[in-house]
């Protein structure tokens, strides 16, 4: 059995594409774990258990040449009867920024 150039390069984009969305997933982990914690810190609960994606870019990197950006939305509740919209920002792997907009207290 040989090994064509076809199914060389078939090979090589299933296994890239398979890349790109194991790297998603994982970005995804890790930005939903930091709401998490973050949510946990500020004493608010975190909703849904999720973060949505929202914005790829590219950005200049202090560790790097260049870096993905991602930014992610994520809902929390303070007193249990109103969702806010938090936003977390991911730079490469790294937690960039945390945002809650204003929110009510009991």
């Amino acid at each position: 059995m040989f090994v064509t150039l076809n199914d060389l390069f078939f090979v090589s984009l299933l296994t890239g594409v398979a890349y790109i969305v194991w790297l998603h997933i994982n970005m995804s982990r890790i930005a939903r774990n930091s709401a998490r914690r973050y949510c946990e810190k500020m004493d608010v609960q975190f909703l849904d258990q999720n973060v949505i994606l929202k914005r790829i870019s590219i950005k200049r990197s202090s560790h790097s040449l260049f870096a993905f950006q991602r930014q992610y939305n994520f809902e929390f509740s303070s007193v249990g009867d109103s969702r806010y919209k938090g936003v977390i920002t991911l730079t490469g792997n790294r937690v960039e920024s945390i945002e809650l907009p204003p929110f009510k207290m009991i």
